[in-house]
């Protein structure tokens, strides 16, 4: 025969599990964690508020650079538009002064043949241009004779 007496009677018995704690109202669980953590959520707070403010002033400033921009944009464009405008108008006039100068051009022609109104309408048109040469050219005939 087999005598057991130095093991526990409690081994054989079902364990019993951790002791049952009483039943605590939520409320004083919220109010124990805000205790112990009151200074992590004012912080949290705080940097909450911090960003928020940050945010706000990049926005409008981010913004009021992009209406800047759109600004200056915009003015560079018409700039150049009408550096354009002016610059076909020229070309247009250029072109219209030179076609009213053909068409004077073949008038002339069509009228008299003469030499003498060749030769004084190619006086006219070379004295405004060079007016030396047209003085010296003027001298020599005039002088031509004398020698």
């Amino acid at each position: 025969m087999l005598i057991i007496d130095n093991l526990p009677f409690t081994i054989f018995e079902t364990p019993a599990g951790p002791p049952e704690e009483p039943e605590t109202d939520p409320g004083v669980f919220w109010m124990e964690w805000l205790r112990k953590n009151r200074y992590n959520f004012v912080a949290g707070f705080v940097l909450l508020v911090i960003g928020l403010v940050a945010a706000l002033v990049w926005g409008r400033s981010h913004k009021k650079r992009k209406v800047l921009k759109a600004k200056r944009d915009a003015e560079v464009r018409s700039e150049k538009a009408q550096q354009e405008l002016e610059a076909a108008e020229e070309a247009r006039q250029l072109k219209e002064a030179e076609e009213a100068k053909l068409l004077e051009g073949l008038r002339s022609t069509t009228m008299g043949t003469s030499k003498s109104q060749i030769l004084k309408k190619h006086l006219e048109e070379t004295a405004p241009k060079d007016p030396a040469g047209f003085v010296d050219l003027l001298q020599f005939w005039i002088h031509e004779d004398d020698e």
